[in-house]
């Protein structure tokens, strides 16, 4: 009894270990898929990792950019109040001016036609008195 029980444990425990050892065996070509296929994933990886590299660098570039933009928005928002200042100082200086004319403006007596006529006047009277003497 005790060596049949001796033989079906030796029988058992051989078809235990051939039976994992047919799991763990791989063929050449197996092997060779495997390999291709960490191969391929390596370089799939080296791919993922050179696009995330060019995408960083493309982030960064938009910040930069926006940056820039926002710089320039508000150089422009200045702009726009110094030139609608300016445009407030021109309006002011322009109704200064005409309150200035309308202060300096000559009488209507201190104008050069005005004295004209009454030169050219004083001249005709004069020599038509002077013609009626004799």
């Amino acid at each position: 009894m005790k060596k049949l029980y001796i033989t079906f444990l030796l029988f058992f425990i051989a078809f235990i270990c051939s039976a994992q050892q047919a799991d763990t065996v791989f063929t050449e070509k197996q092997i060779i898929r495997v390999y291709e296929y960490i191969d391929s994933l390596e370089t799939e990886i080296k791919i993922l990792q050179r696009k995330n590299e060019l995408n960083e660098n493309l982030a960064e570039q938009y910040k930069y950019s926006n940056a820039q933009l926002n710089d320039l928005v508000n150089y422009k928002e200045r702009y726009i109040a110094v030139t609608n200042a300016q445009y407030d100082l021109l309006e002011k200086n322009i109704e200064s001016y005409q309150e200035y004319i309308k202060t300096t403006k000559k009488p209507f007596w201190d104008k050069h036609l005005v004295w004209f006529i009454v030169g050219a006047g004083t001249i005709y009277f004069s020599s038509t008195i002077v013609a009626n003497v004799k």
